[in-house]
């Protein structure tokens, strides 16, 4: 029933958290860690498939291409998924594709499969990111949305250092044991039969489809005593989860500004990310860094990310998650620069490890900040659109590096991964809202009306 107002402690926000959500946190954490498991373990079979099967570095970059791809797909059509079907059946829709993908990958050496089973697993890996992020912030009190988000987000990154010592391990056993990277990325399959047990429905997507009695009920099983808002009938009539719908309300003039914003974040953040991370061994191999510095590097950036993912628990909540995240992105930013000054291993590596948990951090920022950017009824296909759109646009930028790189040299690429966090920053200075504490309904109902 409804009992609380839109601007009162309605849904989750303002009460504890119980066991079950906790039990949610759980189950979006390992799904977190097994969907990074499968997004690098082609990374560590491509060189036993390029050794022992015949593979070509072109072969190499078409798969690669090809989970590119469905990861783009995934985004878009993963978020439109959980509008449509719901966040609990959306979220283990994507679990299980990826799982299936990665478990008949394990039997596979044939190029052509692994095309076609790449991009299922990118579909699904980016897809799941998609639906979770948005279903945790549904899920929580407005208090605490952007700690748990981190804290979740960094149980399952935990998974990116324990994968490279798996496969490290694992690999030179025996000719087949590469394998078994593949199968380890698979177990997520099991999260399936527990989704299904302990997962509730999100209330407030229910609500959006108007499905008021159910989401009393299901909100009562998830947190006893909990209310539906006052206005839960008017916020059940936007029922209209199409991708029309989403596009004329993201691109609406009462959400046109915060499109910009979010879409300037969520692409500096992603291209930032990724800008010179696949180039940093070549990159450092011409400075004449040795193979042992350039792979302790490599160890340096697995290790920060959920260091750095449960650092910024601490603040993400802090000054209406807009301050938290120009912080992190300025420091980011002068680090990248800082970081181009030097040419010798030793503050470099200081640096990169430093930089490493601001990246990881501003990273976990915009997820929680996309999640609460737009309505109920359109939020996982908009996070979709934004999150699929940044990351292909970023992919297309990568060629630029080597480009840089010879034309201005080091502190030239550097400059320009560290303004890709600098110029976001002022901008969420000048115009980001402030999110943080402030109840989902409340953010989108002015704005709704």
């Amino acid at each position: 029933m409804a009992g609380s107002t839109v601007n009162g402690a309605a849904f989750f926000d303002g009460r504890e958290i119980s066991r079950c959500q906790r039990q949610f946190l759980w189950i979006a954490a390992l799904a977190y860690a097994f969907d990074q498991v499968d997004i690098m373990n082609f990374a560590f079979a491509s060189p036993v498939l390029m050794k022992s099967y015949g593979w070509t570095m072109e072969n190499v970059a078409r798969v690669n291409s090809s989970n590119m791809i469905g990861m783009f797909f995934g985004a878009l059509f993963g978020g439109w998924i959980a509008d449509r079907i719901g966040r609990k059946r959306g979220l283990i829709t994507c679990i299980a594709i990826f799982s299936l993908a990665s478990l008949i990958t394990a039997s596979m050496v044939d190029y052509q499969a692994y095309v076609v089973l790449r991009f299922f697993a990118g579909f699904g890996t980016i897809g799941m990111v998609t639906i979770a992020m948005g279903y945790i912030s549904e899920m929580m009190p407005a208090e605490r949305r952007g700690k748990v988000q981190a804290m979740t987000i960094a149980s399952g990154t935990i998974a990116i250092p324990m994968a490279a010592i798996f496969a490290k391990i694992i690999i030179p056993i025996s000719p087949n044991s590469w394998r078994c990277i593949f199968i380890l990325g698979g177990l997520g399959i099991i999260l399936i039969f527990f989704s299904f047990k302990m997962l509730r429905e999100s209330p407030r997507w229910l609500v959006s489809k108007g499905r008021l009695e159910e989401a009393a009920r299901v909100l009562e099983e998830i947190s006893p005593g909990a209310t539906l808002p006052d206005n839960a009938y008017e916020l059940a009539r936007n029922k209209n989860a199409s991708y029309a719908e989403t596009i004329k309300v993201i691109f609406s003039k009462n959400y046109i500004g915060r499109t910009i914003t979010v879409f300037i974040v969520v692409f500096a953040a992603t291209l930032g990310t990724f800008y010179l991370m696949a180039f940093y061994p070549a990159v450092h191999l011409k400075m004449g860094f040795t193979a042992s510095m350039i792979a302790s590097l490599a160890i340096y950036q697995n290790l920060t990310v959920p260091f750095g993912d449960f650092g910024v628990s601490f603040v993400a909540d802090k000054g209406g998650r807009k301050n938290p995240i120009v912080v992190y992105f300025l420091i980011s930013g002068f680090l990248f620069i800082l970081q181009g000054l030097f040419s010798n291993t030793l503050p470099i590596s200081i640096i990169f490890l430093i930089r490493g948990l601001f990246t990881s951090g501003a990273m976990t920022l915009t997820w929680t900040y996309l999640a609460e950017s737009y309505p109920t009824h359109i939020r996982a296909s908009a996070n979709g659109i934004m999150f699929g759109t940044g990351r292909i646009l970023a992919s297309l930028l990568l060629f630029t590096v080597p480009l840089v790189f010879q034309t201005y040299g080091y502190f030239g690429v550097h400059l320009v991964n560290g303004l890709l966090y600098i110029v976001p920053a002022f901008v969420v200075l000048a115009v980001g809202q402030k999110t943080a504490k402030i109840s989902l309904e409340a953010l989108h109902l002015s704005k709704d009306m």
